[in-house]
Order: C-alpha cells, then structure tokens, then sequence
C-alpha cells in the first residue's frame, strides 16, 4: 500500500490539548485504519510554547526555515491540513500548497458565533495588544528579532514566502495590505485565500456561511470531530444524584480571553478574583477552578489569583472535563468558554457570566434553554440556589446539538476520513 505523507501545520505541537489538534488526532485515527499514513506536524510557534516534545511525532519547527517554501519543500506532502482561521501558517501553507499543487484540508471545527464576536473597536483593541507582545523565540538564528513586535515579524515572513513563490513586490504589497484590513476589521474572517481542495465544517450554518466565498462542492459537513471521543465517554457516564451532597458544589470554567487579546490580564483575573470571592461568601458551597489546559499558565493563576481569594480551593487544569462537571452541581463560566458544550452535553445547565465588560462579552454560545445569564455579581448566589438542581432535558440538548455541533454522534472522525480519501483518490 502507498503510503500517503499528510503535513499537519499548527502553532501548538501534538501534545499539547488543542481544539484543532484533538480534531485533527482523531481524523487521523480513522485514516490510519483505512490507509498507510505518515503524519508530520509543522509547528509555528507564537508566543504561546516554543518548546516542545518530538517524542511519539515527526516534528518539524518552522523557525529552523527561512521561509514557508522551503518548509513544505522539504517536508514533500501528499496533502496538507490546515485550519480555516486567517494566521500567517494557515495562509502562507495555503499559498505555497496550491503553488505546488498539493492538496489543502481546511478546518472550519470552530462556534461559527466565533468570527464575530466583538466590534470593530474590540479588534482593534486585540490586534494593538498582540502587536506588542514580545515573542520569547528559541533559535539562535532569531534572537536579534526578539524585541520586533510580533506582527512585524510575521508579516516579514510572509513577505519572504511571497517572493520565493514569484509573487512581485508589489503584489506581495498588495497582499499583505490585504491581510491588515481583513484581520483589522473582523475578528476572524473567511476570505478566499484560505479555500482548501476540501473544506470541513461542523454545521449546516457553516456550509451556508462558507458558500458565500468557496466553490460549493468543496464543502463538506462532518460535525465536530472532538467530541467523537466524548461521545463515548458520556455514554458510559452514569450521572450522579447530587441531592446526596453535603454541599452545593460550584465548578467555576475560566476561559482563556487575555491570551487571545480579547482584554487585559489584570481585568481576567480581577473578575476570577471577583467571582470566587463572591461564591465562597456562601460556607455551604464547595467551588473548584477549572483553568485551559494548554493556554492558561498554572503558576501565574496561583500568584495572581488564588493568594487573594477568601479561602483556598481546589485548582485542575488538565484533569478530565466530564469527570469534574459531573461531581458538581452547576458551572459558571464567562467570555465562551468551550467548557459549556461539555456541560449541556451532560445535562448539567451553566451560569454565564454576563456583564457586557470586554472580559465577559464573548458570548459565542447562546441559548435560553441551557445557558442561564447573570448580568449582575451580587445576583450570582441567588442564580446559583434557584438552579442547583436543574437538568436538561433531551429537547434542549438536542437544539443546542443542532445550532453548535451539527451532530452528536461519535462519527465525525470516520466522514472526514472518507471525505481526505476521496480526495485522494
């Protein structure tokens, strides 16, 4: 059997918990049924982890080339995968794979509601606060670029992988003007640019969102390939009675808003602060903090946070999700966090933090039914006695399946897989 070389291009090596990376294993599992796979991962490290482990992977770093070309030159895939987000790796792959003629995979696995989450004012806002995001790099061959913001940097690289191609310099301009004014505007915008040979989207929302800009055939709906997995494990889940505890137990989600630019770190953790302290005012509730498990950083939350709480709680980051939510009575979260479709998923209704602040105002999951919104802090204690044993029932599961999961059925890793092999063949 041939063996079909597949170039996976992220910004967070495979060992790290990622949405896209979690997605993209899994579909990987499935080809590996059905084909002779050799996986390869190119990283493109950002400010978030440049170090990483090459155990159990064949990793190649993008820093260690001058340009995109040269990467994928070297690397010779079959295809290449990519996510739908409009990062400089995405859209330089994208260029230099239809250069070469390789076939391109696109995710489009996020919330649709993702790409417009704030106004133009609130790019703006994120974009000026990466801008000037020092980049701690690793190579010898880019300590001199350490103080370059980081935009700076990457537009260089692409300008750089533009020209090798036999773009102009004035049509490398062009592009790259291009690039600012879609990324200054739109939170996270479709263009064509970033079209692959075959686009994967989770809902039927999507397909019609993407037909706007893509050739219609291209686009595939297969659901969220993440959840495949916790379709299993929820089916093995048998739910507590929680009527049984002692206490009222509170499984507080952060989301990862200051990462992403979305607002300052003092203001995320003053509203952590600010909650938890709210919360713990009532001796008969137990709260425990669930933290990102890649891009939150432990020890900053336990300087920054934890010291100025009322009293101590328990603190997991990498545990597994279903576990805490189902040892707890209700979450509340705030800014989106994809904790919530864990927790509907098991029936378990969630307190989102609401209070049209930069901080709280990502709500790119919306629903009457299993979301309840809390606009004010000193109403949080009342909302969480009045709902402490609520549950979901199936109708409400469903629609919220149908508006942000397309389906729910453990079998989104096997049509994507059919989907890459058709194209191959």
């Amino acid at each position: 059997m041939k063996e079909i070389k597949l170039l996976i291009v992220h910004n967070k090596p495979p060992n790290i918990h990622d949405l896209m990376t979690e997605q993209a294993k899994n579909i990987c599992d499935k080809l590996l049924e059905k084909c002779n796979l050799h996986i390869i991962w190119a990283i493109f490290p950002t400010f978030e982890k440049k170090i990483f482990e090459k155990k159990g992977f064949d990793i190649h770093n993008a820093n260690d080339y001058d340009n995109t070309l040269e990467l994928i030159k070297n690397i010779n895939p079959d295809m290449i995968l990519i996510n739908g987000s409009m990062d400089f790796h995405n859209i330089e792959c994208s260029i230099v794979g239809k250069h070469l003629k390789i076939p391109i995979i696109v995710f489009f696995l996020r919330n649709l509601l993702s790409r417009t989450p704030i106004s133009v004012t609130g790019v703006l806002k994120s974009r000026f606060r990466g801008l000037f995001f020092k980049n701690r790099l690793t190579t010898e061959k880019e300590k001199p670029l350490r103080l370059i913001p980081f935009y700076l940097r990457k537009y260089y690289h692409l300008y750089k992988t533009l020209r090798v191609i036999n773009y102009s310099i004035s049509n490398s301009i062009i592009n790259i003007l291009q690039h600012v004014k879609n990324v200054l505007l739109v939170y996270s915008p479709i263009e064509p640019i970033i079209e692959g040979t075959i686009n994967l989207c989770t809902t039927e929302n999507w397909k019609v969102e993407l037909k706007r800009k893509f050739t219609k055939n291209s686009i595939k709906v297969i659901g969220d390939p993440y959840f495949d997995k916790v379709f299993d494990e929820i089916s093995k889940i048998k739910m507590n009675d929680k009527r049984d505890y002692k206490k009222t137990r509170v499984l507080f989600a952060t989301s990862t808003m200051y990462a992403h630019g979305l607002c300052s770190r003092e203001s995320e953790y003053q509203l952590i602060i600010d909650t938890c302290n709210q919360i713990l005012k009532d001796e008969n509730i137990e709260l425990t903090l669930k933290i990102h498990p890649s891009t939150s950083d432990f020890s900053e939350i336990e300087n920054f946070v934890i010291k100025k709480l009322s009293r101590r709680i328990n603190i997991f980051q990498k545990e597994n999700l279903l576990e805490l939510i189902d040892s707890n009575h209700l979450m509340v979260t705030y800014g989106g966090s994809g904790a919530i479709r864990h927790s509907i998923l098991l029936g378990m209704p969630v307190i989102n933090l609401n209070f049209d602040t930069e901080v709280t105002g990502n709500n790119i999951f919306i629903d009457d039914k299993a979301i309840i919104q809390c606009k004010s802090l000193k109403k949080l204690l009342e909302i969480i006695e009045q709902n402490k044993f609520k549950k979901l029932n199936n109708n409400d599961i469903q629609n919220f399946i149908i508006k942000y999961l397309g389906k729910f059925y453990g079998q989104s890793s096997e049509r994507a897989a059919i989907q890459i092999l058709k194209m191959i063949n």
